[in-house]
């Protein structure tokens, strides 16, 4: 049986000229057949969309359309969604299928009833929520139409594909001229499934030509924007032959299958720019219940999994896309499913809009019609998109969702337009060593974009700053610490870029010098006193301490400088003490040390006790040591010779006792006799005037004795 379409022609007056030829061809081609069918089976039709007024709306039509199988049909029959997922309608006995369409302007793809009206009259099937019209089939395979009841409802039969007369007008902008306006950094992807003959209805053409016309507006290259249409068919959408035929002139890439829909995309999100490609995915199609967007039925035997396009499977698809903006328009009915898409965590400069919720059908073109409606030269997206939100009186809730809300006021062609921004290290930076590790703020605040109020990010780092940290390299004025022990320096480079928000970015590059130019700390030792017999050396005077913030490890040298004192032995010396570190910082200090000779010599009488007075003449010399005088001056200064009587009174002999005296020598020239007692006084002074005395004594004796 030949499908039933029942058009009203009077509501096509505001169409182009040529879907009116079309739909008139198609009307006498098949205006017998539908009248005759009308004729045979109008009573019962009315009777059943009487009973469903009824028996299932309650007595009332309301804004509803009644759809109806051309015939009867049993269990021979089955009844299923173009959705393959969706369940076929059981029959379980003779009866009409209906299909009530709670709302006739949503685009297909909405969810409607279906129910079985058993021939007599006497009952029906409960309705059954499904998303598609239904289809039914035959034995014999071929599909029995379900065909809108013209004049049942209030509801024109037509509303069902056509909205308003405003949907079918040809879309151009007028505000711009094309001639040398490609920009290579534009892309675009379009895409409509329409799924087959039945349900792909010229709105979708209209939006394709709509929006090709707006991109190229906006100098999107005809290379770069990428048609994926239906079953692949010839749309002149441009129609830059002026003629109106589609026949002669194609602008479609290929059909809407999901493997070629994907692998462009993929192709695209690999490959372009991220500096300043921008790539704009527009879709106007059905939509599934599940999210997914309908393509077409290749095999005209309902939407297999692999004739959908999931939001699942585009989000991987555009996972980090590379690109400086990823924009989706989403105009199917339950778009809001991809919505979530922008925000997953793998796609930062991605926005998406559409038309409607996850669980709401979209209205015809009512989104588009206020995107067609703005001068996209001088209106954001955000505008755009907000403009429908604000001023548009939706049948359905539009929605937006992104990560970065500076997406917010960019255009359509934003990124070609964007001037990259100018990145300024500062430096060269110089800074004393600190220690072991050295910390020193860098600045970037002379980074600047051309592009007003554009905010930039920024981003330090470094590769040869020894065990360089940043406390926050994505901070304007960050805090870079750099180990410097052990060194003399620290020569290195730090790097900064810069990023705006479309992506572009620009570096710099400065040299960090870290210098130890700071002397170590030098503490000398106590200035000191000493007997000129002891020691200056250091080890015993004392030794200078040294430190140094940088160099755990400095030298310590030291000089000295004498000046005599006031005599031989006697002297003062300076001893400068300087302390070195590893870059040749020098500090000094100087420790006063006093020399003197306060020690007299040490005489040595050089007689023996007893002597006897044939050993006379003998003389006796008297000797001195000095601790620091090798020869000090020794002499004889007295002497006296004297006796002890029995009672032990001493009696002077120097009568008798002859003594003479030179220099240091003493000598006995007569002894005077047993019993005498020579005495003599030597004295001996060091050169530095230390005197010491010593009194020598020898007692002459019996020689018998």
């Amino acid at each position: 049986m030949t499908r039933i379409k029942v058009i009203n022609l009077s509501s096509l007056k505001l169409r182009s000229l040529f879907i009116v030829f079309q739909t008139v061809c198609l009307t006498l081609f098949l205006g017998g057949m539908v009248t005759q069918a009308l004729s045979e089976e109008e009573d019962s039709r009315f009777k059943i969309s009487e009973y469903v007024r009824d028996n299932v709306l309650q007595g009332e039509y309301g804004n509803r359309t009644i759809w109806i199988s051309s015939q009867p049909v049993d269990s021979s029959f089955w009844v299923r969604s173009l959705d393959k997922e969706e369940q076929d309608l059981k029959i379980p006995y003779e009866g009409w299928v209906v299909m009530i369409d709670d709302e006739p302007r949503a685009n297909w793809g909405h969810k409607v009833r279906w129910l079985v009206v058993k021939v007599d009259l006497e009952e029906h099937t409960l309705p059954q929520l499904h998303f598609f019209p239904p289809r039914v089939f035959a034995q014999d395979g071929n599909e029995i139409p379900v065909a809108c009841l013209e004049g049942a409802t209030t509801v024109p039969c037509e509303s069902a594909e056509v909205e308003s007369a405003t949907i079918m007008r040809p879309y151009i902008a007028p505000y711009l001229d094309l001639t040398d306006l490609d920009k290579e950094c534009l892309h675009a992807m379009l895409i409509s499934g329409g799924i087959n003959d039945g349900s792909n209805h010229e709105r979708y053409r209209t939006n394709l030509r709509s929006m090709y016309t707006i991109l190229l507006n906006e100098g999107y290259p005809k290379s770069n924007i990428f048609v994926y249409y239906a079953d692949g068919s010839s749309l002149d959408l441009d129609n830059a032959d002026s003629d109106d035929d589609d026949s002669t002139g194609n602008d479609v890439n290929d059909s809407a299958d999901e493997a070629i829909i994907r692998l462009k995309l993929q192709e695209m999100c690999d490959n372009l720019q991220p500096v300043e490609d921008y790539l704009f995915v527009y879709v106007s199609d059905h939509g599934s219940g599940d999210g997914s967007i309908c393509l077409w039925d290749f095999d005209d035997d309902g939407l297999d999994p692999e004739e959908k396009y999931s939001p699942a499977e585009m989000a991987t698809d555009t996972e980090n896309c590379q690109v400086c903006r990823l924009f989706m328009l989403h105009d199917q009915c339950f778009s809001g499913a991809f919505l979530p898409l922008a925000t997953d965590g793998n796609h930062d400069n991605t926005t998406v809009y559409a038309a409607a919720t996850a669980d709401e059908s979209s209205y015809g073109r009512e989104y588009l019609d206020y995107w067609e409606d703005l001068d996209h030269d001088i209106t954001t997206l955000e505008d755009l998109h907000q403009d429908v939100v604000d001023n548009a009186t939706l049948n359905s809730t539009p929605g937006k969702n992104e990560v970065d809300e500076a997406n917010d006021q960019v255009f359509l062609n934003d990124c070609c337009e964007n001037t990259p921004p100018v990145a300024d290290a500062n430096g060269p930076y110089m800074q004393d060593c600190q220690g072991t590790q050295t910390t020193l703020t860098l600045d970037g605040t002379g980074s600047f974009d051309p592009d007003e109020e554009d905010t930039l990010t920024y981003a330090w780092s470094t590769t040869d700053c020894p065990g360089g940290v940043f406390d926050d390299n994505a901070s304007v004025t960050p805090v870079l610490t750099v180990n410097t022990s052990p060194g003399c320096s620290v020569a290195c480079n730090v790097f900064l870029t810069v990023t705006d928000l479309s992506g572009a970015s620009d570096e710099d590059s400065t040299l960090i010098t870290v210098l130890d130019t700071i002397p170590p700390d030098i503490s000398c030792p106590s200035d000191s006193t000493i007997e000129c017999d002891e020691s200056t050396d250091p080890f015993e005077t004392g030794m200078a301490t040294v430190t140094d913030a940088c160099d755990s490890n400095p030298t310590v040298t030291f000089t000295d400088v004498t000046t005599p004192g006031t005599c031989p032995a006697a002297f003062s010396l300076s001893r400068t003490w300087i302390g070195t570190d590893y870059c040749g910082n020098t500090n000094s200090c100087v420790q006063e040390i006093n020399v003197v000779d306060t020690t007299p010599p040490v005489i040595e009488c050089n007689a023996p006790g007893t002597i006897t007075p044939p050993e006379a003449p003998i003389s006796f010399t008297a000797t001195a040591t000095d601790n620091c005088d090798s020869d000090p001056l020794t002499e004889i200064t007295s002497y006296d010779c004297y006796t002890y009587t029995k009672k032990g009174k001493e009696t002077d002999k120097k009568e008798s006792c002859v003594v003479s005296i030179v220099n240091d020598t003493v000598t006995v020239m007569d002894s005077g006799g047993v019993g005498t007692h020579i005495s003599w006084m030597s004295r001996s002074t060091d050169s530095c005037g230390n005197i010491t005395e010593q009194e020598c004594e020898t007692l002459v004796v019996n020689p018998a004795q």
